[in-house]
């Protein structure tokens, strides 16, 4: 056999091996594809049994399935805590409308709703802190869009004051 033949079947052999493996990774993919649909059924089975149990709605779970609603509560606490820290090192707070503020904001700047008063005071660990925020707060304000009736400072997209509440109209 010649050596230009020994190339063709080569070429020939590893073409044919290429088909293959293409064919069996579309195999393979759709395999993954319809685990994936069943796992999500799955999923829909075990949230719509848990949202049964959230609402009292089931007459009878068994012991097992009793004791995992129960464990998605726990772990739905445990979640709501971390974020509450999260929001406490962050210092901010949510409104009803579910946007994030600033812990000392009066009003939501994207809904407009008043918060209750509460005043949280910032720590300084040394005097040069103080000093470094009483001079920060003399400097002159950034070129930027402030509230028309308390000349607060406003982020560019901002509806609603988040010092006085008033209405921006997005200037």
């Amino acid at each position: 056999m010649s050596m230009l033949n020994k190339l063709k079947k080569g070429f020939s052999e590893a073409g044919t091996k290429a088909k293959e493996m293409i064919e069996i990774n579309q195999l393979k993919y759709k395999i993954s594809v319809t685990q994936k649909e069943i796992d999500n059924k799955f999923i829909y089975i075990g949230e719509k049994i848990y949202n049964q149990y959230q609402n009292k709605d089931l007459i009878e779970l068994d012991q097992d399935m009793e004791i995992m609603c129960k464990d998605i509560e726990q772990l739905k606490y445990e979640i709501k805590q971390i974020d509450l820290q999260l929001k406490e090192i962050s210092k901010q707070k949510e409104c009803s409308c579910g946007h994030l503020v600033d812990v000392n904001d009066n009003y939501c700047p994207v809904c407009g709703e008043k918060f209750e008063m509460k005043i949280v005071e910032e720590e300084y660990e040394t005097v040069s802190e103080i000093l470094e925020y009483e001079d920060a707060a003399l400097k002159p304000q950034k070129d930027g869009i402030t509230c028309s009736f308390c000349d607060e400072e406003l982020e560019s997209l901002t509806e609603f004051c988040p010092k006085c509440g008033h209405a921006t109209m997005n200037l």
